[in-house]
């Protein structure tokens, strides 16, 4: 069997590993999800006001073990958005920063924004942090260049199976793309084009839960398939004027 290690460098997957070793940590932990920021200098449907006040928010919360991004940080993929984007983040308080985490999203592949993401926010767009007792947060990229629609793909999901399989604790999967239906969102479209395959995999590993982005509304469901149980939140957005329904915009803390 190929370890764990090996796998995951051999595949350019970015791998973190948390040592709570002598600290008394008890295995509980505080996530912070921001999503759908859509960053830019020129577009119409981003407010800097709203995230600069929700930056201000967050910047107060206390014990936050990890902030994830779920992806769409810009709203172009331009090198404008991208500069702007880490002009902003600069105003994170230091030690949320310094644990943030992030996948991309359909707009940030827009316009060669792969490449652009690579550069200027980190250069592997999938990730691994592994927790004390057995546990595991994963990010998976989600996207194909400038399509609005996501796919996860045959390799990456027998990859991450092999992956997942090393662990027996707490196990979260996170990528941008809706994986089910989300209420409240209109027509359903651009979803993951191999969403069936995904939870199928999902559920047989055992993964705890599962979040999202990309539909600016927060959700939650609980799955199961007569053996497994899987919980699948949805994030709102927490700056684009492009909202949902009658929500607004969000952020979220998972104890």
């Amino acid at each position: 069997m190929v370890s764990l290690p090996e796998l995951i460098k051999s595949n350019n997957i970015a791998r973190f590993k948390l040592d709570k070793r002598g600290t008394g940590w008890d295995g509980r932990m505080r996530l912070l999800l921001l999503s759908d920021t859509h960053i830019s200098r020129t577009s119409d449907r981003f407010s800097v006001d709203i995230l600069k006040k929700g930056i201000n928010q967050v910047n107060q919360l206390k014990n936050v073990d990890f902030v994830l991004h779920l992806g769409d940080i810009t709203d172009n993929g331009t090198k404008s958005d991208y500069l702007y984007a880490n002009e902003l983040f600069d105003l994170l308080d230091p030690t949320l920063k310094e644990n943030m985490f992030f996948i991309p999203g359909n707009h940030d592949v827009k316009n060669v924004g792969d490449r652009l993401y690579e550069e200027y926010i980190t250069p592997k767009r999938s990730f691994t942090i592994e927790l004390p007792n057995d546990s595991v947060i994963i990010g998976l990229d989600s996207t194909e260049p400038d399509q609005d629609q996501g796919e996860i793909g045959f390799r990456t999901t027998k990859l991450f199976k092999q992956i997942i399989e090393q662990y027996s604790g707490l196990k979260i999967v996170c990528f941008h793309h809706q994986l089910v239906p989300i209420p409240k969102t209109g027509r359903e479209r651009s979803a993951v084009n191999d969403a069936g395959n995904v939870l199928k995999m999902l559920l047989e590993t055992n993964v705890n839960l599962v979040l999202n982005g990309h539909r600016h509304i927060t959700n939650l469901y609980n799955l199961s398939d007569g053996e497994g149980e899987l919980m699948i939140f949805n994030a709102g957005t927490m700056s684009c004027l492009k909202t949902r329904f009658h929500q607004l915009w969000t952020y979220t803390l998972i104890d």
